[in-house]
């Protein structure tokens, strides 16, 4: 089954984040120009297909970061050389001098708009490529997933409620022992997913 849904996905700056849980075995086709920034989640595949990076996952937890990188904007047509064009001079009379040798076709220059976009994508297509190859070391070597499934709803009830809340409110929602969620809390923000401040007095928990 394919789908489309709002409900699964969220922007954080400049990131796009997949997060769902499927009891079956999904599968995840990135959009056109789209670029892997994470795999938080452990997957069984990762291929590309038609240009586009198709990911499968075993039933459970997904969850996955991805950029889109901007198209090239339209270039403004270049005036020609030589500002306006010259007037219209009478016909002569053919002459017999030879004919002047024809000049070399002039070199076309890139405008630098495009140099620098070229440079872009470039830096961003080594990142995929670093990202792609350093998921698929850790598919072969079988490294155990990053979060466990009480980080996932900590990240899940965060997204949840806009982005942030109270610790205490987020215990309670969870159902958490207060050292069990000040432990998963301080990992999360080790690992750079959350920040933890200070409001009121109390623990506001917010994603990075």
């Amino acid at each position: 089954i394919s789908y489309v849904t709002n409900t699964v996905t969220a922007k954080y700056r400049e990131l796009w984040l997949v997060n769902f849980t499927s009891p079956l075995p999904v599968e995840v086709l990135l959009p056109p120009n789209a670029t892997l920034s994470g795999v938080y989640t452990s997957f069984t595949s990762l291929r590309v297909e038609k240009e586009r990076l198709l990911l499968e996952f075993p039933p459970g937890a997904v969850m996955l970061s991805y950029a889109l990188i901007p198209p090239l904007p339209p270039q403004p047509p270049r005036p020609a050389e030589g500002g306006a064009p010259a007037p219209v001079q009478p016909e002569s009379p053919p002459s017999q001098q030879p004919a002047a040798p024809e000049q070399p076709p002039s070199q076309i220059t890139p405008p630098e708009g495009g140099v620098q976009y070229l440079w872009l994508v470039a830096a961003i297509a080594a990142a995929a490529l670093a990202v792609v190859v350093a998921a698929l070391l850790r598919l072969r070597r079988r490294v155990p997933a990053e979060l466990s499934e009480t980080d996932l709803e900590i990240l899940r009830a965060l997204q949840s409620a806009g982005g942030g809340m109270f610790q205490s409110e987020l215990g309670a929602k969870l159902n958490l022992p207060a050292t069990t969620l000040w432990r998963r809390l301080r990992r999360l923000q080790e690992l750079g997913y959350i920040i933890v401040e200070r409001r009121s007095g109390k623990n506001y928990v917010r994603l990075a």
